[in-house]
């Protein structure tokens, strides 16, 4: 049964190859105005060198950083700090104006640093640079902190983890998994290595070509057997009583577009009574249930990002995800302690560096114990 998700995994990374083949070969950079470098010697500065002014609507700080997509927030601070800005090693202002050739400087930790109740716990960290830290977060565990998971939470983990590193560090989660779901999750250290991935997660996702996209691929076992790939294109609303958001969606007419496609990686029918019994011999009771209906292993891309998307979309064909107690429309005899849900690969452009990022998780340890008890 081992070979079960050997042959899965081995699928999953040749797929996830021809993916990244096809949807991030080397790309065209955009005219910009300057190239973006860090100075290690200068603590939170970001140096600019000013190469085409011509490209901004004025030859300002102000329009240099908007043509960044740094916040007005973000501005109002740096106006607010002495040595915030600096052209040629000179204090200078959002209004100063800017001529090619120059170098700008900007304070990155403009903003107040996150405040949160750090929590223990050993990070799996998968990548870290000065621009992102890139963490395999396991099923159970909520992204950020909330009333209920307070004490215990992956953003406190990583603001544990930053205090000696940067006290002045905000907490940037680009792509916040759900508490019972596993897999990758980014992390920007600053300003604008956030911004270069954040803007495509906010455009409503109407630019699925965008240079900067997080191509993102999860796995799944959902209930039923699936014969054939499929698209989802339903769009998903949500659910608002009195001015408060419930937490389910739904399909719907009236909600946002929202598409994923599903591919079958593979079938899993019940076992027979004798397999049972065999089962029942060797004492596997200690371990999940064996389940008595049929699911199948899936694999996930989206070309949106909605809010409970995957579990929405395959609730409404009728092949809810294993664990899932808000979307499962028929009672699914599997025991499971979260939904079987895993962000198994990622890959993105650095903006910085403008090689490929591409990073894979294997599957979860409960998966190989579950796969492991079935025979197809």
């Amino acid at each position: 049964m081992d070979n079960i998700i050997d042959d899965v995994a081995k699928k999953a990374k040749n797929n996830y190859k021809s993916v990244l083949q096809q949807n991030l070969s080397e790309k065209n950079c955009s005219k910009s105005c300057f190239v973006a470098s860090q100075t290690p010697e200068i603590e939170h500065l970001e140096t600019f060198e000013i190469g085409d002014v011509s490209i901004l609507k004025q030859a300002t700080v102000y329009y240099l950083l908007k043509e960044q997509n740094i916040s007005e927030h973000h501005i109002t601070n740096l106006r607010k700090i002495k040595g915030a800005i600096k052209i040629n090693g000179e204090d200078a202002t959002t209004r100063s104006k800017l001529k090619n050739g120059d170098t700008l400087q900007i304070l990155l930790s403009a903003q107040t640093p996150t405040q949160t109740n750090l929590c223990d716990g050993e990070l799996d960290i998968l990548f870290e640079d000065d621009d992102y830290l890139i963490v395999n977060k396991p099923h159970n565990l909520a992204s950020t902190p909330t009333r209920s998971h307070f004490s215990m939470n992956l953003g406190g983990q990583i603001c544990k983890y930053m205090l000696q590193k940067d006290r002045s560090f905000v907490l940037r989660i680009l792509n916040r998994l759900d508490k019972d779901t596993a897999g990758i999750v980014i992390v920007a250290k600053n300003v604008l290595a956030y911004n270069a991935l954040a803007n495509e997660q906010k455009a409503d996702n109407q630019s699925p070509s965008n240079d900067n996209k997080i191509c993102k691929e999860y796995f799944a076992l959902a209930s039923g057997n699936i014969y054939e790939n499929i698209t989802i294109n339903a769009p998903i609303l949500t659910i608002n009583n009195n001015g408060i958001n419930e937490m389910k969606r739904i399909v719907s007419p009236q909600g946002k577009n929202a598409i994923t496609h599903l591919q079958v990686i593979s079938n899993f029918s019940p076992q027979n009574q004798s397999q049972q019994n065999a089962a029942r011999k060797n004492d596997l009771q200690n371990s999940q249930s064996t389940p008595s209906t049929p699911f199948c292993l899936v694999k996930l891309t989206l070309e949106t990002g909605r809010t409970h998307q995957i579990r929405v979309h395959l609730s409404s064909i009728g092949h809810a995800l294993l664990g899932d107690k808000i979307y499962a429309n028929t009672p699914v005899s599997l025991s499971a302690s979260h939904t079987m849900l895993i962000l198994k690969a990622i890959s993105f452009t650095h903006f910085r560096t403008k090689k490929e990022v591409c990073l894979e998780v294997p599957f979860p340890k409960e998966w190989d114990n579950f796969l492991a008890k079935l025979e197809r």
